[in-house]
């Protein structure tokens, strides 16, 4: 068994692996006419794979920052954790994690996040529930008597778009104040943000005060076709 960062050429058995694991459809010649075009995030992928090159558990190592106490730290965010079936409980996933720590260790980061299917599972590599989410749903209605002075305007992505610095400045302004938000890198803005309405819609708003001072942003998404529902994503 051979437990490294993957190659390239190796990322569409990690995207055939994932789509298997996590039952969601995936086009291989699409997605390798867009890797041709994008290096994507092959880069992160970590892979165990037997004598003859077979990917058989995986998983994905990412590079983040975060706020803690007023200051950006080092944050490995683990993504992707798949076995195949067949070998499953063979400790594959194990040593891939046990590589990916002395990784984080070695280049300083302080923190690790992950997204558990099984608190109890990831508790064995070290793991421990941080946060709750939760989410609320409510009539429109009662929020139009809470009016301040200044206005709303939309945000447009693109080349020819609306300015983000403003978006961009109001959420550091409020992440850095609240330990383990994320430091955000261009790339997370553009993950976030880059959404054409009408197409997807979705729609972000800047709100100005009456000195026109950006105070806050809301990204929306309008889904359902008939009996609609406004999600607040952000």
């Amino acid at each position: 068994m051979e437990y490294r960062v993957i190659k390239k050429e190796e990322n569409l058995q990690m995207m055939e692996l994932m789509a298997h694991c996590f039952f969601f459809s995936y086009d291989k010649k699409e997605y390798a006419a867009k890797q041709e075009s994008d290096d994507m995030t092959w880069r992160n992928g970590r892979g165990a794979f037997d004598e003859s090159g077979k990917l058989l558990a995986g998983l994905q190592l990412i590079p983040f920052e975060v706020w803690f106490d007023g200051g950006s730290v080092g944050m490995g965010g683990i993504g992707g954790v798949v076995s195949r079936v067949e070998d499953r409980r063979g400790g594959n996933v194990r040593r891939l994690f046990e590589q990916a720590m002395q990784e984080m260790y070695d280049r300083g980061d302080v923190f690790s996040y992950l997204f558990p299917f099984s608190h109890p599972y990831y508790r064995k590599f070290g793991y421990e529930a941080s946060l709750t989410a939760r989410t609320v749903k409510g009539p429109l209605h009662p929020l139009l008597s809470h009016t301040q002075p200044g206005h709303a305007e939309q945000f447009f992505p693109g080349e020819d778009g609306t300015d983000p610095s403003p978006i961009v400045e109001i959420y550091n302004e409020f992440a850095s104040r609240h330990n383990l938000a994320i430091d955000r890198a261009g790339w997370r803005w553009k993950e976030l943000l880059e959404h054409d309405p009408i197409k997807e819609k979705q729609y972000t708003y800047i709100w100005r005060d009456e000195n026109e001072k950006p105070l806050a942003y809301a990204v929306l998404h309008v889904a359902g076709e008939k009996d609609q529902e406004l999600q607040v994503k952000e």
